[in-house]
């Protein structure tokens, strides 16, 4: 309100109107700063136990699982049987060992779930052409072994391949099922950053935003003043 005897200037009036505005806009701009660096100091600490995930409905997630479930038994269903057969012969002999490899490989290609276990089928490939190789059922000379003693020594060389072939595949399951929780928490880090930067970039935007308004006002209020305005 303007004093007794003088006149309310306008210009002082919108000066002081964009003035008010600017230094509430800046308030926000303040807040919204301190808002954003207690969100990534709480990042920082917490690292991934910080992150809140999204649990979809049952009725989403079966199919999927179903589906991805579905994949991985058909998969070793036609993949052991496979083994049973090139292991015994790659074993000890390297030459066929690469080939039973590339074969392996070939047929593994052929199930998207199995993307993750080339590299480990690789490596026990290479391991089995270092093992001794099997002997034959029998040798000739002497009296000859006792067929009895021989055919134990298989049926123990057939269970002892079953049993090594079940270990692997369960310790390739366990290895697929670590790759893909690996993938999920890249996954939620990756939205999560994503996230921050667009934080990052609306906040510079409201910032330069303010930075104009106020010098705007000040340019309105030095104008005001050299056309002798102001009161």
């Amino acid at each position: 309100m303007a004093p007794p005897g003088m006149m309310p200037n306008p210009a002082f009036a919108q000066w002081l109107q964009q003035y008010q505005a600017a230094m509430a806009i800046e308030q926000a701009n303040q807040q919204a700063q301190a808002a954003f660096m207690a969100a990534c100091e709480l990042m920082r600490k917490d690292g991934v136990r910080g992150f809140r995930l999204d649990v979809e409905a049952d009725s989403t997630i079966e199919p999927d699982e179903q589906a991805e479930k579905a994949a991985r038994v058909e998969f070793l269903q036609q993949m052991i049987p496979m083994l049973q057969t090139v292991v015994p012969i790659a074993q000890g002999n390297p030459p066929l060992a690469e080939m039973a490899s590339q074969m392996v490989l070939f047929a593994m290609r052929g199930f998207r779930v199995s993307r993750t276990l080339e590299e480990a089928f690789e490596e026990g490939f290479e391991a089995i052409a270092k093992m001794p190789p099997q002997q034959p059922p029998g040798q000739k000379g002497g009296h000859g072994p006792d067929p009895a003693v021989e055919h134990g020594k298989i049926e123990a060389n057939v269970h002892g391949d079953e049993l090594k072939a079940k270990t692997d595949m369960a310790a390739i399951a366990q290895k697929a099922q670590a790759a893909n929780l690996q993938a999920q928490i890249a996954q939620q880090r990756a939205v999560a950053e994503n996230e921050r930067s667009q934080a990052e970039i609306a906040m510079a935007g409201a910032k330069l935003q303010s930075e104009h308004e106020i010098e705007q006002a000040r340019m309105n209020m030095m104008n005001a003043r050299a056309a002798g305005r102001l009161v």
